[in-house]
């Protein structure tokens, strides 16, 4: 998760993650300007941004989407 400090939908995304007992892990874009590049080459301009790995496989989105959230916790935790 592509985050940022202040970012209510990036709370969010992080509680509803919580709720579900997905693993994730937050990186900081106002901290790694790497991360920040990778996110604005995939096409984002707003945190947060989301990236699922389930082997070679990538899917990825911007914002708080519940369902996709839940989505990816299922994907991820089989």
């Amino acid at each position: 998760m592509y985050s940022r400090p202040d970012c209510q939908p990036c709370k969010a995304t992080k509680r509803k993650l919580e709720q579900l007992g997905a693993e994730y892990t937050v990186i900081d874009v106002t901290e790694d300007p790497d991360a920040l590049t990778l996110i604005r080459d995939l096409g984002y301009l707003q945190a947060p941004v989301i990236v699922v790995r389930d082997g070679d496989e990538e899917t990825h989105w911007g914002g708080y989407a519940p369902d996709k959230l839940r989505w990816a916790a299922n994907a991820t935790n089989p």
